[in-house]
């Protein structure tokens, strides 16, 4: 049974694919108009928009990867979008080109991520079958829509492409909204960005080796500390043992004394005579 929440689940994602798709065909259609906005050649513009992009994309990849261990992957998949949102108003509301190309490369650090969040959990979904499929129908309708409105409307130079960054922001900030009404937890989102990089993968084997290195050496020192409380302990045991041989030694040595004195007052004559019994 199709209930509004699934409709709903089923918008955002045909919304997601939409600004994906449609912001790429957006901005590479668009390098005609920016030519002219720019008042330079085709080639130059194309080549230094495709460097922002990429630059601005790799950069954004790193901050994600940062931002995702620190706050999780839900507060970063949901508030991208935001990031997004900013660069397409600077380039919605240009005034010159510092402004476009700051609106650019914001909106450039947010797309990979998003772009591969999105595309990568709503091919699982495709994956269920029968109307399941829709999830991806943005995916065609963002280029199909964009491509047709630069076509028709390139006469209208950089307004058109004002109207479609501004339709952009609006689909958006609806996505962005009903994305926290749904509570989602992204439990079937990438794990991509929680993988260590490269560097950090040297520094994880490095630590692994410190710690291991760390735990040997205080292992080797519980068992010096148990080895020289045993050899302690002998020791203590081996000096009472001589004490106690000693008192043996002792007491024994009075025994004979005492004895050697007894029999010695029992054979002297003269204790004899001065007894009583000998007057």
């Amino acid at each position: 049974m199709i209930t509004f929440q699934k409709l709903t689940d089923l918008g955002v994602f045909v919304a997601t694919g939409y600004i994906c798709a449609g912001t790429a065909i957006a901005v590479l259609g668009g390098i005609p108009l920016f030519t002219t906005y720019f008042e330079s050649t085709f080639l130059l513009v194309s080549v230094f928009i495709l460097g922002v992009v990429l630059v601005a994309g790799i950069l954004g990849i790193l901050i994600m990867h940062y931002a995702v261990r620190k706050v999780g992957a839900k507060q970063v998949f949901e508030q991208d979008i935001l990031v997004y949102i900013i660069g397409m108003l600077f380039m919605a509301l240009t005034l010159n080109k510092a402004m476009f190309l700051v609106g650019l490369f914001i909106s450039s650090m947010a797309l990979p991520v998003f772009f591969y969040e999105n595309f990568t959990r709503q091919v699982k979904v495709a994956r269920g079958g029968g109307s399941k499929v829709l999830a991806l129908a943005g995916w065609a309708l963002g280029p199909a829509i964009c491509f047709l409105a630069l076509v028709i409307f390139q006469d209208y130079g950089m307004l058109t492409a004002r109207i479609i960054f501004a339709h952009f922001i609006v689909l958006g900030f609806w996505v962005w909204v009903k994305r926290l009404d749904t509570h989602e937890q992204y439990a079937d989102a990438p794990t991509l960005l929680l993988h260590n990089l490269p560097w950090e993968e040297k520094t994880s084997e490095d630590t692994k080796d410190n710690v291991s290195e760390n735990k040997s050496s205080q292992e080797a020192n519980v068992a010096t500390k148990e080895s020289t409380a045993s050899d302690k302990a002998q020791d203590e045991a081996l000096v009472k043992e001589e004490t106690k041989a000693t008192s043996q030694d002792a007491s024994e040595a009075k025994e004979d004394a005492s004895s050697k004195g007894s029999s010695k007052d029992d054979k002297d004559p003269k204790k004899d005579q001065d007894t009583p019994l000998g007057i």
